[in-house]
């Protein structure tokens, strides 16, 4: 974990334009008050909620992908028969896929990453539309969606629950939990993945 939070300074001091652009989206759209702003309140239901096109994965949610795809510096078999290297990655920017033996570094491995979540926010950006999102919101499903793949995600009652009028915030963060099985058998690191997910898209633990 250490190396992981190293290597994230590292690229995200050497690319400084997308935390700004983050921070610049956060205080040009604002958030609900303190006293309004958590996501069961009745009070400010849309309010602070911003479309998903000016919405940028958090350092926070990067990490936390980072962190529950784990490292690894060689490529290996995720047991599907899938080579996978650095933090989950299957296939290289320009779709190539990962060969046996391959190598990276933590570096190399988070621009990787990088390129893959870029890829991610675009496709589900695209399928759940003009729906307005806390930051929280959109970081759980950028996990959630990087971890099944985007196609999964698009076609899941997850979405569906999004693009109700109105949307079903509540519901849509329910079905994460959902998501903890491999071929049809729960798996624990899953359930607790799901279970972190879950509570981010809540915004438990965000600070008012």
């Amino acid at each position: 974990m250490v190396i992981v939070v190293q290597a994230i300074y590292v690229v995200f001091n050497a690319c400084p334009p997308y935390l700004h652009i983050t921070q610049w989206f956060r205080a040009a759209h604002g958030y609900c008050s303190s006293a309004a702003r958590g996501p069961q309140t009745e009070e400010c239901p849309m309010k602070g909620r911003m479309m998903p096109a000016v919405l940028l994965l958090s350092v926070l949610g990067f990490t936390g992908i980072a962190i529950n795809e784990g490292y690894q510096d060689t490529a290996y078999n995720d047991g599907g028969g899938v080579q996978t290297i650095g933090f989950g990655t299957t296939t290289h920017p320009d779709g190539s896929p990962v060969k046996p033996g391959e190598k990276t570094n933590p570096v190399r491995a988070l621009i990787a990453l990088q390129s893959h979540v870029n890829q991610t926010e675009t496709a589900i950006r695209t399928c759940i539309g003009d729906v307005p999102l806390y930051q929280y919101e959109w970081d759980a499903y950028v996990s959630l969606a990087y971890n099944i793949g985007t196609g999964a995600f698009c076609s899941s009652t997850l979405v569906k629950k999004l693009q109700q009028i109105p949307p079903d915030y509540i519901g849509a963060c329910t079905q994460i939990k959902r998501w903890n099985k491999d071929n049809g058998h729960v798996v624990a690191g899953l359930t607790n993945r799901r279970a972190q997910e879950y509570a981010r898209c809540l915004g438990k633990g965000e600070a008012p």
